[in-house]
């Protein structure tokens, strides 16, 4: 048995979006988000549901491995989503996202993400992503949801490209 001490990383993060916390919280979904993120298309999806609940299980494509997800907490009263993305033998992320309704009709979201180490990939994966990869992350996230809040279709990728490259 080997044990030893975590390697992790952590950064928070927060956005704003176009809509109130009812209209936006069943967005972050692994099905709804197929409308508004470019890109996005899981593999598989398990759900009583057929939308994002607890227990809710997807796989996505990764570089290496597919990704697993593991939704361990969806609180509809709370606005209050928890969840695990594993990529096997490589590195586990935890996203807990947290809404905070706003006087205008917006959103504020509390995006804390934190990823694992598992193996040497893992080592690799968490110091490449730095504080600037979190925060274009998140810039790239709220672009996304913001464009189709405002305009009910999902931007283009050379459309984000364009906002992306003018935020910087």
């Amino acid at each position: 048995m080997e044990i030893k001490e975590p390697i992790r990383c952590k950064y928070v993060g927060y956005q704003t979006w176009n809509g109130p916390k009812e209209e936006v919280f069943p967005l972050i979904c692994p099905v709804e988000e197929t409308k508004w993120t470019p890109g996005w298309m899981p593999k598989l999806v398990l759900s009583n549901s057929s939308v994002i609940e607890k227990e809710c299980i997807f796989i996505t494509p990764n570089t290496t491995n597919d990704s697993i997800w593991i939704v361990t907490a969806h609180d509809m009263e709370n606005f209050h989503l928890e969840m695990y993305q594993i990529i096997p033998y490589s590195v586990v992320q935890k996203y807990k996202i947290d809404l905070i309704a706003e006087e205008n009709g917006r959103t504020t979201a509390e995006i804390t993400y934190t990823a694992t180490a598992i193996d040497e990939d893992g080592l690799s994966q968490i110091k490449d992503f730095t504080r600037d990869v979190f925060d274009n992350y998140m810039r790239e996230w709220e672009v996304s949801l913001n464009y189709y809040l405002d305009n009910k279709f999902m931007i283009s990728e050379s459309k984000l490209a364009e906002v992306e490259s003018s935020l910087l």
